[in-house]
């Protein structure tokens, strides 16, 4: 099985445990081992029920839109609670990528914020690492999903350790002095196993608004 599906299947088992909780804040982080960095990848869909109360933070102005400012704003509360360390030390995450939905895709329970970051190891880079990561954004809200990627060949990942929300991540890797990154024809789409994750997500949000709809009465 290839890292994209294989990533599709694990996420979609997870996330269909909690799709019909439309009123959670869902948080599924990935972590990336490179030869000298560890990537964060964090997708952020809040439920219809918790939009309202997410919405405001990103939305500062109430203009039914979220402008470059905005988006700036929240992406740095976001990173601002996440915690990454190697080897007991901080390491300082910096943005690569973001990604907000239309506000009304969040107003019903669709709409998925994407944040990729990065962080750069300090040489030298070979031998073994503890990496700790932890998420403490919107913690009375949230619920929380993290897992590793498929490192590249001369990285090893030995364990791993959750805490029961997820929040909190231990990883213990091997890095070889012959780190190479896989081969572009072998690497699927990044986002190819978010696709099933987001298929899953609107079919439970369909079965869920069911559940809510007021029954018709006859006359």
């Amino acid at each position: 099985m290839n890292r994209g599906l294989w990533l599709g299947v694990l996420f979609c088992a997870t996330c269909a445990a909690h799709a019909h909780r439309i009123d959670e804040y869902l948080q599924a982080t990935r972590l990336g081992l490179g030869s000298n960095d560890i990537t964060v990848e964090i997708d952020l869909t809040p439920g219809a029920l918790t939009a309202p109360r997410i919405i405001p933070l990103l939305d500062l102005d109430g203009d039914g839109k979220v402008s470059p400012k905005e988006k700036e704003s929240y992406t740095k509360s976001v990173l601002a609670a996440l915690t990454l360390q190697d080897n007991g030390q901080p390491l300082p995450l910096t943005l690569v990528e973001k990604e907000f939905p239309a506000v009304d895709q969040m107003q019903e329970g669709s709409g998925t914020m994407r944040l990729i970051a990065r962080a750069i190891l300090e040489q030298p880079v070979g031998g073994k690492h503890s990496l700790y990561f932890r998420n403490d954004h919107q913690t009375n809200l949230s619920v929380y999903v993290v897992n590793a990627l498929l490192p590249p060949a001369g990285i090893q990942i030995t364990s791993q350790h959750r805490d029961e929300l997820q929040r909190e991540f231990q990883l213990e890797a091997l890095w070889s002095g012959t780190t190479q990154q896989m081969p572009r024809q072998n690497q699927p789409h990044p986002w190819l196993g978010l696709g099933v994750v987001a298929l899953c997500a609107a079919v439970f949000h369909k079965l869920s608004k069911s559940k809510f709809t007021k029954p018709r009465t006859q006359t």
